[in-house]
């Protein structure tokens, strides 16, 4: 395939090979409206093609920097010889980063498989380059996230090798200051560097430079942002969809890709703008949350599903909007979209949202849920309370909404008492979805947690010791991840940490046991019974009927209720259903554990009734099962992003 585009921009490797990207994708029809041609380079399907999709999903699921080291030779030839010592360390750092447990892990890339990348990669680079400037661009420009930055280097080393007067920037969320510019010190291999939102600048840009050649008199080109993110051309796929189209009979996944599609429908994040969680690193500093407006997000889901023919959905928002669930999911749901997302909230989620989301087509949510103690999530400036998180996963349940959630730890002032507190909780809850993620933190650039250490007493602030290798005295200001020396009362207790490990992996396994998951449900029956079902390793009672009195007790701490605002009388009966197992008494609250699954059950009745008969008749008619399914590849295709939500 030859390029003939004015501007080209590159998703270089490795990243998931199963998606479109939305970056450039956003960007190259922003340059077109200019005049300027514009298109995107896959390079991460070329390298797929090259070394199997197998392989390149297995590197782009890495945990470690493996997807930058095996560019090591390539971006920085001087230090080639640092590439077998660096495997090794990042073979150690594999292994200790199983102290963080997931209940989906992507398989590690075999030695076999990294020695056969490693030993063709000068050759696929001089190939990719050579692809590049053959159509003789103007400007070749890199877009970066995760583990792109080594291959960006070196794919531009090259270009720049083969044709000098080619112009090479670097952008996305690996060229953000202070990082752009330690690049820029570190290689001259990029002449300009986009730092933040560029959506109106890196435009402009290259009509100035093509039309008279014009250049900016900085190289740090810093990003204002959109203020209006309805000015922002929806995503054009069409560049990935034909680069994929002659690897499908190749290759299992890439004949069933794309698994998904992107779409945005805001920036930033609402809650941060006034508290920051003490983790996140999401948002580059200074970056406001705006979202689109609601005729803008239904109109542009449905064009982007009638013209790729695509239901499932991934939103890139960081967090949904306050008015999302009334202002556009009943639009979804009211007009019958054949849509599948999935999507970041706010917890805790209110039950008659949690039904809205089914209705429009939500299969998959992220809560946010990090902790069911409320001094921790304090302590991360979450907003929510450790009960609320149990009911948000009920009620998640009661509907069959698959949640993606973590149970984090070594958070800076947790105690042994908070997770104590937990360990009684956790035996508890095994019908509810077990947490994707468990374990310690990571502390990501951006977030208070690196911004602010004093503040949390963590000392001794350093980028993994992986980037030392990568980008040597610079490895501070470029890297992502860090360590810091602090402790906590449960971090110093080995045996607690076994607990809780212990804890979540009974829960996680009684989810994969043959029988399928435990069940705590209930069917109601006729004048005010109600029926019990419980599969639990600690039920007390498998099944049985509760007197309408009990029923009713049940049902009034469907939401969290004191424990001092019930009636004495209703004390002793919900002591009872306590003991039972149906109800959590929890930091003084009670609430009911109990799911509804007769609620999913009419949502998606109805939801199959409003597809059937859906307003807009160009969109494709699709089976409720097919959009309710989450596929495995879903799954491995962020597993290398969601490390960085930790």
């Amino acid at each position: 395939m030859s390029f003939t585009e004015q501007v080209l921009l590159v998703v270089p490797p490795v990243l998931y090979p199963g998606i479109p990207t939305l970056g450039p994708s956003i960007l190259a029809p922003a340059c077109r409206k200019l005049g300027v041609s514009a298109r995107v380079h896959y390079a991460n399907l070329s390298f797929a093609a090259r070394f199997g999709f197998e392989a390149c999903v297995r590197i782009a699921g890495s945990r470690t920097l493996l997807g930058e080291a095996i560019f090591l030779g390539m971006a920085f030839p001087e230090r080639a010889d640092r590439l077998d010592r660096l495997l090794d360390m990042l073979k150690e750092d594999a292994e200790a980063d199983a102290k963080l447990r997931q209940l989906v892990r992507p398989p590690s890339a075999s030695d076999e498989q990294v020695a056969r990348v490693v030993r063709e990669i000068p050759d696929y680079i001089r190939e990719t380059a050579a692809r590049l400037v053959a159509g003789r661009p103007r400007i070749v420009g890199f877009s970066t996230m995760v583990q792109q930055t080594m291959a960006s280097i070196a794919i531009a080393r090259e270009v720049k090798r083969l044709d000098p007067t080619i112009l090479t920037v670097l952008g996305g969320a690996n060229a953000a200051e202070p990082i752009g510019s330690a690049l820029l010190e570190l290689t001259d291999v990029f002449d300009f560097v986009f730092s933040g939102e560029s959506d109106v600048e890196f435009p402009r840009f290259c009509k100035a430079y093509i039309e008279d050649g014009t250049r900016p008199d900085k190289r740090i080109i810093r990003g204002r942002g959109v203020p209006k993110l309805d000015d922002v051309p929806p995503p054009d796929y069409d560049d990935y969809f034909d680069e994929l189209a002659p690897l499908r009979e190749h290759d299992p996944i890439a004949a069933s890709a794309p698994h998904f599609l992107i779409f945005e429908s805001s920036r930033g994040c609402w809650w941060g703008d006034k508290k920051t969680c003490t983790f996140c690193g999401y948002n580059f500093p200074g970056t406001n949350y705006r979202a689109k407006s609601p005729d803008r997000v239904v109109g542009e889901l449905e064009a982007l599903i009638e013209r790729y023919q695509v239901p499932k959905f991934y939103a890139s928002d960081n967090i949904m909007a306050r008015d999302f669930p009334e202002s556009v999911l009943d639009a979804l749901a009211h007009r019958g979209t054949p849509c599948a997302l999935s999507y970041e909230v706010k917890s805790p989620i209110r039950a008659e949202d949690l039904d809205r989301f089914v209705l429009a087509g939500i299969f998959e949510i992220q809560p946010g849920i990090e902790s069911f103690s409320t001094d921790i999530l304090k302590g991360m400036d979450k907003g929510v309370s450790g009960i609320d998180n149990v009911r948000v996963l009920r009620d998640a349940g009661s509907r069959g909404l698959r949640v993606v959630w973590n149970i984090l730890t070594a958070i800076p002032g947790e105690t042994c008492a908070d997770y104590e507190r937990m360990l009684a909780m956790l035996p508890l809850m095994q019908h509810l979805r077990p947490p994707t993620r468990w374990g310690p933190i990571r502390i990501s650039r951006y977030s208070p947690y690196h911004n602010q250490p004093d503040r949390f007493g963590i000392r001794g602030l350093r980028a993994w010791a992986a980037y030392y290798e990568l980008f040597g005295d610079y490895a501070d200001r470029i890297a992502l991840h860090f360590f810091g020396e602090y402790t906590t009362e449960f971090m110093d207790n080995p045996e607690l940490v076994a607990r809780l490990d212990q804890a979540v992996l009974d829960w996680t396994n009684a989810w994969s046991a043959e029988g399928g998951p435990p069940t705590l449900s209930l069917s109601r029956r006729g004048g005010g019974w109600m029926e019990i079902t419980d599969t639990r390793a600690v039920a007390k009672v498998p099944n049985c009927l509760l007197t309408p009195d009990l029923a009713a007790l049940l049902d009034s701490v469907r939401q969290p209720v004191s424990q001092l605002r019930v009636p004495p009388g209703d004390r002793e009966k919900l002591d009872f259903l306590v003991s039972l197992g149906f109800v959590l008494l929890h930091e003084k609250r009670y609430v009911s554990l109990v799911t509804e699954p007769e609620i999913g059950e009419r949502l998606i009745a109805q939801r199959s009734r409003n597809l059937a008969h859906r307003t807009n008749t160009a969109l494709p008619r699709i089976d409720i099962g097919d959009l309710r399914v989450g596929t495995e590849r879903r799954r491995l295709a962020f597993a290398h992003t969601e490390t960085l939500r930790i």
